[in-house]
């Protein structure tokens, strides 16, 4: 999995918690540190913040990252509800959003990232 996020203790306390989870996490301060990692990585799913203080942000890097890998599951987790509302035109397929105010433990990421990896079976390639 690659794991995106700009605020780096918000980026190391999920990455731990994703790998004690049992998942092999890379992680990225931005999307263009995420965009590096995908010319020799292929992960199963994105992890990544809506809101990531710089261009491209999490959608835009969601969109580039299924072009080059249209198996990509795809999790937004974002601190900012109106972030997340994304327009028809903004939408990825099979995108699951995730409100970081909202976990309730980390169980929550897992199902989230669980959802995603079925919903990108579900996708045509």
């Amino acid at each position: 999995m690659l794991y995106v996020e700009d605020q780096q203790a918000m980026r190391v306390l999920i990455g731990a918690v994703l790998e004690s989870a049992g998942f092999e996490v890379l992680s990225a301060p931005s999307a263009h540190a995420a965009l590096e990692l995908l010319e020799e990585y292929d992960p199963d799913v994105l992890v990544t913040d809506i809101e990531l203080g710089s261009r491209p942000d999490g959608v835009e890097l969601a969109r580039i990252a299924r072009q080059l890998a249209p198996h990509l599951g795809v999790v937004f987790v974002t601190s900012f509800p109106r972030a997340a509302q994304v327009t028809a035109r903004d939408a990825i397929p099979g995108a699951v959003h995730v409100d970081k105010t909202q976990l309730a433990s980390p169980d929550d990421l897992v199902v989230a990232l669980e959802q995603a990896l079925r919903a990108r079976s579900d996708q045509p390639m």
